[in-house]
């Protein structure tokens, strides 16, 4: 949940209502926006976020930022949450892409990394390479500010077969 916040063991029920406005995909930025409130654990929570956002920067060139902040209020100890996540793209051609994406989160303290180039070579038949780290962001327990946690490089092949 959050260090320090201990729930203690029994049944919860867990009821929420959202509220959101969408902004069309033909707009030049397109996203949705919403508020959700409800039930969480021994307590109540209130959520504000943008998703789904994409902004065309130009043809080939597109920003998805999402954002979200919730509220927790239990008897325990009230926090809040802060997930952040900005994905680039970078299109080459129909067949051809390139996209990074960078993620924030306020509780576990971590800041990952994803970067994936994409190629579909042949029809039905493609090639991924993808790399991602994960990283703690927390002061406390890195001297430089951000520790390696976890990374990954990853290859990935596929071939249609026709017969």
């Amino acid at each position: 949940i959050s260090p320090g916040v201990v729930l203690q063991p029994g049944e919860y029920e867990f009821t929420n209502f959202e509220a959101a406005y969408v902004f069309g995909q033909q707009r030049p930025m397109s996203g949705r926006l919403t508020v959700r409130v409800g039930d969480f654990w021994s307590g109540s929570y209130t959520a504000y976020g943008i998703s789904s956002g994409r902004m065309a920067v130009s043809p080939q060139i597109s920003v998805e930022p999402n954002y979200t902040i919730n509220r927790i209020k239990l008897p325990e100890g009230d926090f809040d949450t802060k997930l952040g996540a900005v994905r680039l793209t970078y299109t080459f051609t129909p067949r051809m892409s390139f996209s990074g994406l960078l993620q924030y989160n306020s509780t576990a303290n971590s800041l990952s990394t994803n970067l994936r180039f994409r190629w579909e070579w042949s029809l039905g038949s493609e090639i991924f390479v993808v790399y991602s780290d994960d990283r703690d962001t927390n002061p406390l327990t890195s001297s430089s500010g951000s520790e390696l946690r976890n990374r990954a490089l990853a290859i990935k092949f596929t071939r249609l077969l026709q017969m």
